[in-house]
């Protein structure tokens, strides 16, 4: 007969002899098993705990908001190559606003859009055709947050809030070479590397890059990207962990939102008949786009162990 007795969040399996044998008080104890189960906010397919609605990892249940969290493994099983894309199966967001459009994301929450992106926590500087495009193989996952969250993250559309967390290093290796290509002239070459780097994982590390250019089915509008994103953690003790985050991004696209009218594309026109889909409305020899992201900051924080804890970040 075997008896699973649950302890914390795994499950301890053991074997009893049943019949003559037990009656003879002949036990026999098999080794150990421990079954583990992911738990945490983004590494899986459905989290159970965010950091958006608190600035701490809670349980999504507790939290009094509308949270969805899209995790790296959901990011890669739908090949996002845009966090445009990686949204596109979260209620409440419209990821296409825009049309099609290779130089930003433009995503709306509720029907508001703005200045709705965050990057650990903080806002990302954005203005008229300025904000950068986020590289979702440089996150660990996605959170979005619906409603109102003023209260946490300062003046920002009632629609909700998007908070996008970087890959940081972890106290195990971690080795990803990845070649990918597609239609389109698509191609992607990308690392991702890190672990601790002493036996006692005071110190550990993690590199992300990614070299890339992806093409449509609209005519001259193509897309390249270079990626590069270090970081190193130091945890002096057990109660302490001091992150220092850095990337660099540089994007070349066609600035061009794609926008196509009604007559011509869902209905003919008289005038000219259907328009076809490779067709670019606008200058490629100006519509250029080329454009440079960096950043760097780190994340503190320190547990005083009487339920205080500390957290301080900074980009």
């Amino acid at each position: 007969m075997s008896i699973p007795t649950r302890i914390g969040s795994a499950f301890v399996v053991q074997a009893i002899l049943a019949g003559a044998a037990a009656a003879q008080d002949t036990v026999v104890q098999l080794d150990t098993i421990e079954v583990g189960a992911d738990g945490g906010s983004g590494s899986g397919i459905v989290a159970e705990e965010s950091s958006a609605g608190s600035k701490t990892e809670a349980p999504i249940l507790n939290l009094p908001q509308s949270i969805s969290v899209v995790g790296a493994r959901q990011i890669e099983m739908q090949a996002a190559g845009s966090v445009d894309a990686a949204l596109r199966y979260t209620p409440g967001v419209n990821s296409a606003a825009a049309g099609l459009n290779n130089s930003q994301d433009i995503l709306s929450i509720r029907g508001f859009s703005g200045a709705n992106q965050y990057l650990d926590g903080l806002v990302i500087p954005a203005g008229t055709l300025t904000s950068p495009r986020i590289e979702p193989y440089g996150l660990e996952r996605i959170n979005v947050l619906r409603g109102p969250a003023s209260a946490l993250y300062g003046a920002t559309p009632p629609g909700g809030i998007i908070d996008m967390i970087s890959k940081r290093p972890t106290d195990y290796p971690v080795r990803e070479v990845r070649l990918q290509a597609g239609t389109d002239d698509m191609a992607t070459a990308a690392i991702d590397l890190g672990g601790p780097v002493d036996p006692e994982g005071v110190l550990s590390w993690r590199l992300v890059g990614l070299l890339g250019k992806d093409g449509t089915q609209v005519d001259f509008e193509e897309a390249e990207r270079r990626f590069v994103a270090p970081s190193l953690t130091w945890r002096p003790d057990a109660r302490t962990s001091l992150t220092l985050l850095a990337q660099y991004q540089r994007d070349t696209s066609l600035q061009a939102f794609q926008v196509l009218p009604a007559y011509g594309t869902l209905w003919d026109n008289p005038g000219w008949g259907l328009l076809p889909t490779s067709r670019y409305i606008g200058e490629p020899n100006f519509d250029s786009y080329p454009h440079d992201y960096r950043s760097a900051g780190y994340a503190f924080e320190h547990d005083f162990e009487t339920g205080l804890t500390l957290r301080q970040n900074l980009t």
